[in-house]
């Protein structure tokens, strides 16, 4: 929908990584800008994967320093994803 707000596309996002078995938090840093909204985290062997996405309204895309942390992230092997889309956020919290 053209007018969705990041909540209308977090909220439902969250829900769905819970029914799936997904531990998820949501990153606020008083001292570091740009961390992706939520981190997901869930067991799959004897391996624990770790998912991580910025939620943006419809249209937006991440700021400078949101892209600089994701790489950041990336250089750890951490998967990092931003979307404004709440099937494209499925597509990673299978």
């Amino acid at each position: 929908m053209k007018n969705e707000l990041e909540k209308d596309i977090e909220g439902p996002s969250v829900a769905y990584a819970i029914s799936r078995g997904w531990v998820e938090i949501k990153i606020m840093s008083a001292n570091k800008n740009g961390w992706p909204d939520r981190f997901f985290f869930r067991a799959q062997g004897a391996h624990t994967r770790v998912v991580c996405i910025e939620f943006k309204k419809v249209g937006k895309v991440p700021t400078r320093q949101q892209f600089k942390r994701h790489g950041e992230l990336r250089a750890q092997n951490v998967e990092v994803y931003w979307t404004d889309s709440f099937e494209e956020a499925k597509q990673w919290l299978y």
